[in-house]
C-alpha cells in the first residue's frame, strides 16, 4: 500500500510545482495491484488549499474513501519519542502512525517526515 502525503498530491497535480515530473514519475511507476491511499488528514489540507476544488476533486479519483485514524494511531503518536515529535506537526504523526499501523509506504517529499519513518522502520 502506498499513502500519499499532502506535499506530494500538491505535486503531483501542479505542473508549476518544482516536485511535479518527479511525483508523476513515481506515482505513474506504481504497480496495478498497489493500492493507493490518502488519509482524511490530508483530504482536509487539501481542502483549505488555494486549489482545493481541483485537488480533492483528483483524489477522490485515486481513492475510494479516505484513510481514518482511530485510538491506536493516538497510543502510537504518544509512544513516539518527543525528539521525533517536537519536528513534526501532529497530522504529519497521525500520517506515520497510519504508515505503522498499515505497513504502508509514503510518498512524501517531506524530509523530517521521512527520515522520522525510516527511524521507525
Amino acid at each position: 500500500m502506498k499513502i500519499l502525503d499532502t506535499n506530494f498530491v500538491c505535486s503531483l497535480f501542479n505542473q508549476s510545482d518544482f516536485n511535479h515530473e518527479k511525483a508523476l514519475n513515481i506515482f505513474f511507476n506504481i504497480e496495478n495491484d498497489e493500492k493507493v491511499k490518502i488519509p482524511f488528514v490530508v483530504a482536509a489540507e487539501l481542502s483549505v488549499n488555494e486549489n482545493r476544488k481541483k485537488y480533492l476533486r483528483a483524489t477522490k479519483e485515486i481513492t475510494v474513501k479516505f484513510l481514518t485514524n482511530n485510538e491506536s494511531d493516538l497510543e502510537f503518536i504518544t509512544n513516539l519519542a518527543l525528539k521525533s515529535t517536537k519536528k513534526l506537526k501532529a497530522n504529519d504523526c497521525l500520517i506515520i502512525a497510519l504508515c505503522q499501523r498499515l505497513n504502508a509506504d509514503l510518498l512524501t517529499f517531506d524530509k523530517k517526515l521521512q527520515k522520522v519513518l525510516s527511524r521507525l522502520r
